[in-house]
């Protein structure tokens, strides 16, 4: 008698996880199509940010020249002085210190913010590839 009991913990203990892992997998699947569904529309807020800023809908964040994002991308002092300290750090080119500009200021456009702060920028620096060093 003690092996049907067992049997039928067994059976109940299999039939409940197939119910929590249903149920997780309903809950997860409706969490990830609320997460979709806001990130579709702060890429939709962002890039209207942009066709509003650049008056036109072809001009993006990362199409700018660079005397373009000087005209359309003003930094604050704050802003400034620690992108310029973080291109010292890690030896930026002219090339590379602009890229840095425009990827913070999608992230700032993604943020609904109107100026760059200096996260955004440090959020754009931490996707730079950069070499391991030391390999052997």
């Amino acid at each position: 008698q003690s092996l049907r009991v067992a049997l039928k913990d067994m059976e109940y203990e299999r039939f409940s996880r197939n119910v929590l892992e249903k149920k997780y997998k309903i809950i997860n699947d409706s969490i990830t199509k609320i997460n979709k569904n806001k990130t579709a529309t702060a890429v939709a807020k962002a890039i209207s940010a942009q066709h509003q800023r650049y008056q036109d809908d072809t001009t993006f964040n990362a199409s700018l020249s660079s005397p373009n994002i000087i005209k359309f991308i003003p930094l604050s002092l704050a802003v400034k002085t620690f992108l310029n300290h973080a291109a010292q750090s890690l030896n930026l080119s002219a090339r590379s210190y602009f890229k840095v500009i425009k990827v913070a200021r999608t992230i700032a456009d993604l943020d609904e913010s109107i100026d760059i702060a200096k996260s955004h920028i440090a959020e754009a620096l931490s996707f730079r590839y950069l070499p391991p060093t030391n390999l052997f």
